[in-house]
């Protein structure tokens, strides 16, 4: 886990994908009740672009955390593009795994 002491010293890049996580936070939230849902047999629907957003937006800040650790000196620009690979793989694998599982309620 990586530790910022300063907050107010953000970077420009970290910032860029932190907004982009914001913006997406919507689909976040309409993915959770959908599965909070699901679970006690309510049936809400989501759209796959939803779901798409919603993966993305933890993908986002998860890269902009790494982009705040790579400003910071925490990490280098290698070992932040390694963390950018593997999110981008995980983030691929976990659409397909929630479109799949929720294939019910989905709506195009």
């Amino acid at each position: 886990m990586m530790q910022y002491t300063n907050t107010n010293n953000i970077s420009q890049e970290a910032q860029k994908h932190y907004a982009e996580s914001v913006l997406k936070a919507g689909a976040m939230a309409k993915l959770f009740d959908v599965l909070t849902n699901k679970i006690i047999g309510i049936n809400i629907y989501i759209s796959e672009k939803e779901i798409e957003d919603a993966v993305d937006c933890r993908t986002e800040n998860e890269k902009g955390h790494c982009e705040q650790a790579k400003y910071i000196g925490q990490i280098s620009e290698q070992e932040k593009n390694i963390r950018f690979t593997e999110l981008d793989l995980a983030s691929n694998a976990l659409k397909s795994h929630l479109k799949s599982y929720l294939r019910p309620f989905v709506t195009i």
